[in-house]
């Protein structure tokens, strides 16, 4: 674990998969998201699937960051509980 280029704040995992993949953790993720998942595709759409309760607190920095990093930003709120964390849902969703 490493601390990001000027973020002492935020971290980086790699997760040693194959392929491998990065985790960042910590102050600024939402607001750098777009700059951290852009280098990781060359898709330039976006879609954020998240709950009823984490929304209405994270939804709209993270499209910001996304769409000025030139993504096209489709968010998904699904009904917070963990019963609606099924299979059924991204079948829905896709």
């Amino acid at each position: 674990m490493f601390a990001v280029k000027g973020n002492r704040k935020m971290k980086k995992i790699t997760v040693n998969t194959q392929p491998a993949y990065d985790i960042f953790i910590g102050e600024g993720c939402l607001s750098a998201a777009g700059k951290l998942i852009k280098p990781a595709t060359r898709g330039r759409t976006c879609c954020v699937v998240t709950d009823s309760n984490v929304a209405p607190l994270y939804a709209r920095e993270t499209r910001q960051s996304l769409e000025a990093a030139g993504f096209s930003v489709l968010i998904t709120e699904l009904p917070a509980g963990e019963k609606n964390k099924t299979f059924a849902a991204v079948g829905d969703i896709l």
